[in-house]
């Protein structure tokens, strides 16, 4: 699945993932591929995900939402800090 993370300063991930955690408001929200389409409000904390091939990494955010809808996922962020 492709998932793509923004902020107010720019892109900040774009690419092929295996699984995707986000920090929702009702608690931590885990999406693997054929997921259900959603739409969440997040929380301040750490976005998880695994790039395809690649150890997991993490973005931590402030605020912000994910949209996810036939395999493809966007996190736009207030504002984020990639670790």
């Amino acid at each position: 699945m492709k998932l793509e993370i923004v902020a107010r300063s720019g892109p900040l991930f774009e690419g092929e993932v295996s699984e995707i955690v986000v920090p929702a408001e009702s608690g931590e929200l885990g999406i693997l591929a054929g997921h259900t389409p959603l739409m969440a409000i997040l929380s301040a904390g750490s976005v998880r995900y695994t790039p395809t091939g690649r150890s997991p990494e993490s973005i931590e955010i402030e605020r912000g939402m994910i949209t996810f809808d036939s395999d493809i996922a966007l996190v736009v962020a207030d504002s984020a800090m990639v670790q």
